[in-house]
């Protein structure tokens, strides 16, 4: 999935579609590279929108999307901690810890998702 703000592409997203794929989410992984991203879509029938960093090796950034991909909040997110954005939201995007600043992500901003080429193979 590549992940686009405006014309600027965000990053090249997997996404984590089962319950076992958005519970490991990052872990266990030794990097995430500038251009990669994990999306996790939240199931309507969880209230809770927190996210952890157990068994992590490295910070990530997050990103909170409301129903419309409007960002609703953003933090940075050390090994081994939780955080919930407090807001309804129904996607989190993982990013490269920096990569919020970096490309100026901000409340507010409109993403926009779309199927790469490969995926659609």
């Amino acid at each position: 999935m590549e992940v686009f703000r405006g014309g600027e592409l965000v990053c090249r997203a997997s996404v984590a579609e089962t319950f076992l794929s958005r519970l490991r989410g990052l872990m266990l992984r030794a990097e995430l590279k500038p251009e990669e991203g994990l999306l996790i879509e939240y199931s309507p029938r969880f209230r809770s929108r927190a996210v952890h960093s157990m068994f992590m090796r490295f910070p990530i950034d997050l990103v909170f999307l409301d129903s419309e991909k409007r960002v609703v909040d953003t933090a940075t997110l050390r090994p081994w901690r939780f955080y919930d954005p407090g807001c309804d939201c129904r996607w989190v995007l993982e990013l490269q810890e920096g990569a919020v600043e970096k490309r100026g992500i901000k409340k507010g901003d409109l993403l926009r998702f779309e199927m790469s080429e490969r995926k659609r193979r």
